[in-house]
């Protein structure tokens, strides 16, 4: 086991590569590590994870644009801000308020959604027997979908709110 808490790959019947996360990082560290050495991962694994890539790239564009866009409008306006930069700044602050309650809540949802999946994942486990997949390697897939779920609806609402503010205030 190393640091990250998690057993390195081991192999499967057919020779496919296995992890056996225990924690987020072990759960991130396995896409970022499927990603580049090509482990069999389950579709929707695959998916959430290029998706979740997607949202993190696009974002790393977007901020700094709407970051900078702001700095220099607080630095232009001065000590009497107009009543466009006033109304532009109280949005600022009204919209960051409202983008962490969506975030809050889609993450209660989907981690409702997760622990319900987690629970018919480990049911199953008990009441199939193995066809293609051993209860672990369900059980596995089923933690890795739930987490990268449970970290793309948390993002979604921030990614949208900071490309929303890209595309807005790059148009100025």
């Amino acid at each position: 086991m190393d640091a990250l808490g998690f057993f390195w790959p081991k192999r499967d019947v057919r020779g496919r590569l296995l992890f056996y996360p225990y924690n987020l990082e072990a759960i991130l560290a396995f896409s970022a590590y499927a990603a580049f050495e090509r482990v069999h991962m389950p579709n929707t694994v695959k998916r959430r994870t290029d998706r979740l890539q997607q949202q993190v790239s696009e974002m790393s564009w977007a901020v700094p644009q709407v970051v900078n866009e702001r700095l220099t409008r607080m630095m232009l306006a001065g000590a009497r801000p107009s009543a466009t930069d006033q109304r532009e700044f109280q949005k600022m602050g009204a919209e960051k308020v409202a983008a962490f309650c969506e975030s809050w809540m889609a993450l209660g949802q989907q981690m409702l959604h997760a622990q319900q999946e987690m629970s018919q994942a480990w049911t199953s486990s008990f009441t199939q027997f193995p066809t293609s997949q051993w209860p672990a390697n369900r059980m596995t897939q089923a933690a890795q979908s739930a987490a990268l779920g449970i970290l793309g609806a948390g993002l979604a609402p921030v990614h949208s709110r900071a490309l929303s503010n890209a595309r807005r205030l790059s148009r100025r």
